[in-house]
Formats: structure tokens, C-alpha cells, sequence
């Protein structure tokens, strides 16, 4: 099993969910995980990206292997712009030698913006642009390096993976999982600077900007409709904020249900 964190994410962001199937359920062994960081490259294009899937694939392999496993594909499980790297893999966006070898065998996504974010629309708002890149600098999230700029809905980035046609022979068996919530909550992370920034320039309730940004259900950093990404085989689970998906139960539980399902 291939773990990918999102922007500005790390490996650990996994541990909650490797502990629970490896040491909580003794589902799985350790070695046959591998969640891979590309924390040097987390705020940089998908361009800059575009080998990440791979060589998370490669390396998830090859540790398998050497651990003593006959290994040949793996489940690749994807939360928030880590999914979408996944599908810059399955459009053989990435470097020619490492375009997709039919190593996946199934493809779980958690909170992926497949059609963008209107969070990164704003960010990138001339008016707003400069304050907010000082602001984010400070936090060490930097939103100049490219990922927030793809990121925006209409971008072309996301225009190649919404409209781009997959190769047949790429389709791998998929399911989204989406979060919705109408509460930010005590959260303290980067999500609250945002929204507080932005509840003092709109003069609004910080729980009324995601009302007005969405126009529809999200986890305050997300749309519904874009975590689903036009998927057939999707799971929708309210009252959890984007960023405490991965430690939620009721993911855990549903992962655990996927990695032993037949996917279509």
C-alpha cells in the first residue's frame, strides 16, 4: 500500500492509519507500507510533481520486495493534492521513461480537488495575493511555488486532468472518499488563518465565507462535487473537516473496507 500526503503535507500524516491496520487490527505487516514524502517539492506545480506517483510506486515496490514479497502492483491511497499527482501519473504527464506501468491495482482518494478549489482561486486574487503570500511565508506554507496557482479551479493544470483523456489501458479500478462539514471548529491550523483573514476583510462570520466561496457542501477547503470527481464509486461523510480526515474513524473504517473490496 502507496500513501501520498497533499500540499504542504508530510509522511506522518499516515501514521494514525498505518497503526490502525498494522498494530490496531493486525491487518497488514509494516512492510508492505509506504508512505512516501515529497515534502521538499509539497507547495511546487504538478509539473515540478509529476514524477512523485512513481517513484512512490517504485520505492513502495522495491521495499516490499525486499522485505521477501512477490510484489508487482500496489493500492494507492491519495489525500487531497496527493491524489491529483496520482492522476498526473495516470495521464502520462510524468517524465516519458515513467509514464504508468500497470503498477496500480486500486486507487483510493480522500478529499482530492479533481475539478480545483475556489480556496486557491482566492488565494491568488491580485487584491489579496501579496498579504496572503507574506502570511503563508511565515507558516512555512508558501503559496508562490506553483501548487496554489494549479490549484485554481479554472487552471490549466486542472483543466488537463478534468478534460484530459486517461489511456484505456490506464483506467485502474477507483474510489473517492469526499468530507463535508459546516463548522470549522477549534482547528488551529493554516485553514483558520485563512478564513480569519478573510472574515476580517469580508467583514463576515468565519463559518459564512465557505457559504459564499462553495456555493455548495465542503470541508472548508474542498467542494463535495470536486472531492467526487465524477466517480461512480464515491463515500460521502459529513461533519469532517478536510484536514482531520485522515484521523477520523469512520475513514480509517472505510479504508479498511476498500483495501479488501473488489474496487470497479
Amino acid at each position: 500500500v502507496v500513501m501520498l500526503h497533499g500540499l504542504w503535507g508530510y509522511s506522518t500524516a499516515w501514521d494514525g492509519i498505518i497503526n490502525e491496520l498494522v498494530q490496531e487490527r493486525n491487518l497488514y505487516p509494516q512492510d508492505l507500507f509506504w508512505n512516501h514524502s515529497y515534502y521538499s517539492s509539497n507547495a511546487s506545480s504538478f509539473e515540478e510533481n509529476k514524477d512523485v506517483c512513481d517513484s512512490a510506486i517504485f520505492c513502495g515496490l522495491f521495499f516490499a520486495r525486499q522485505a521477501g514479497y512477490s510484489a508487482g502492483k500496489v493500492d494507492v491511497i491519495a489525500h487531497s493534492m496527493g491524489g491529483l499527482l496520482v492522476r498526473w501519473y495516470l495521464h502520462n504527464l510524468g517524465t516519458k521513461q515513467k509514464h504508468y506501468q500497470g503498477d496500480i491495482h486500486k486507487f483510493i482518494s480522500i478529499g482530492v480537488p479533481y475539478s480545483g478549489s475556489q480556496l486557491a482561486d482566492l488565494a491568488m486574487t491580485p487584491s489579496y495575493y501579496q498579504v496572503l503570500r507574506w502570511i503563508f511565508g511565515k507558516l512555512d506554507k508558501p503559496i508562490d511555488k506553483g501548487a496554489i496557482d494549479n490549484l485554481r479551479v479554472d487552471s490549466p493544470a486542472i483543466d488537463v486532468i478534468l478534460n484530459g483523456d486517461i489511456p484505456p489501458e490506464n483506467i485502474v479500478p477507483s474510489h473517492a472518499i469526499a468530507t463535508t462539514t459546516v463548522y470549522l471548529g477549534e482547528d488551529d491550523s493554516w485553514v483558520r488563518v485563512f478564513y480569519e483573514f478573510f472574515s476580517t476583510a469580508f467583514r463576515l462570520d468565519i463559518d459564512l465565507i465557505p457559504i459564499a466561496l462553495f456555493r455548495e457542501s465542503n470541508d472548508y477547503v474542498v467542494a463535495l462535487s470536486s472531492q467526487r470527481g465524477g466517480s461512480l464509486s464515491t463515500t460521502h461523510f459529513e461533519d469532517i473537516f478536510h484536514l482531520k480526515q485522515l484521523n477520523a474513524r469512520i475513514v480509517k473504517e472505510k479504508i479498511v473496507d476498500l483495501l479488501n473490496a473488489r474496487l470497479s
